[in-house]
């Protein structure tokens, strides 16, 4: 089982790299080997029990079934019904089966996930210097000249690299170790995180740091507290003194101007709001965007 985890982990996380090849191999393989242990495992493990744990689990695969089956593109969604339940399945199977050995079960996945993730932004980090066409792109309409560069590090698009980067972070922040290591995968991950200019996961990151610190940690209460009154006052003297403060710099990293329509996304969410309306119970299959 630890095996199969760590392959599909890797596998996953690697595939995305744009210098690879094709990601679906990859993909395929791990998978495909996750959905036999998975399924052998639940149907020789199959009690009462086990429905009852999991039956929104099982529930929301049935939906992703049924909902591929009268999908206009049904072939494509029935194959991401079937990805989908191959990693669900394997999940049941892997913590169910070391639910009742010694130790935390979760250790392994977090500590794959922490240092192939580590490892993706270290190079992506170094290709700056190296080989700068690597990991820089222009995004959006390739005819328009307006269109900016923006970092996007091993993986095909700046979001992707901030999911990875931001994903990194919050395991580092919130996992025991020494800090020698967690120093060095917390700042490689911030300074992917702030190069991909991507405000959707500079806020995610902020705002979920924020509410399990809260929650989590609530000897840090008062310091976080302190700390937003801190920025709060020093915002609003410079407002009222009226001092003049160079924005330029700050408004092009945020990329201020995209602001009024968020990045194209108020026209997809109008899209979405029109589909669903023709469509609310059953949907168009699983990843029919």
């Amino acid at each position: 089982m630890k095996v199969v985890l760590v392959i599909l982990l890797l596998a996953m996380i690697a595939k995305d790299a744009a210098h690879i090849g094709d990601p679906y191999i990859m993909r395929g393989f791990a998978q495909g080997l996750c959905l036999v242990v998975g399924m052998t495992w639940v149907l020789m493990n199959a009690n009462i029990a086990l429905l009852k744990r999991y039956w929104p689990v099982f529930g929301y695969l049935l939906i992703s079934l049924v909902s591929g089956l009268l999908s206009p593109r049904m072939g494509y969604a029935l194959i991401q019904t079937a990805s989908l339940a191959a990693v669900l399945f394997f999940a049941i199977a892997y913590f169910e089966s070391q639910s009742k050995k010694p130790g935390d079960s979760s250790n392994l996945y977090f500590n794959t996930t922490v240092i192939a993730y580590t490892i993706v932004c270290v190079i992506s980090i170094l290709l700056i210097k190296l080989d700068y066409s690597i990991v820089y792109s222009r995004v959006g309409d390739w005819s328009d000249l307006k269109f900016g560069v923006r970092f996007r590090g091993l993986y095909p698009a700046p979001g992707m690299m901030g999911a990875a980067s931001g994903l990194l972070i919050g395991f580092v922040l919130f996992r025991e170790g020494k800090w020698w290591w967690r120093g060095l995968a917390l700042a490689s991950g911030l300074t992917c995180l702030a190069l991909t200019q991507s405000r959707t996961f500079w806020v995610a990151a902020f705002a979920t740091s924020i509410f399990i610190w809260w929650i989590y940690k609530p000897q840090a209460r008062k310091l976080l507290v302190a700390v937003t009154l801190g920025v709060g006052v020093m915002v609003g003297s410079i407002w009222i003194l009226g001092v003049s403060v160079d924005t330029a710099g700050v408004e092009k990293t945020a990329r201020i101007g995209s602001l009024s329509n968020l990045s194209g996304r108020l026209v997809l969410w109008e899209e979405v709001i029109e589909s669903f309306s023709k469509s609310p119970f059953i949907g168009y299959g699983t990843t029919i965007g």
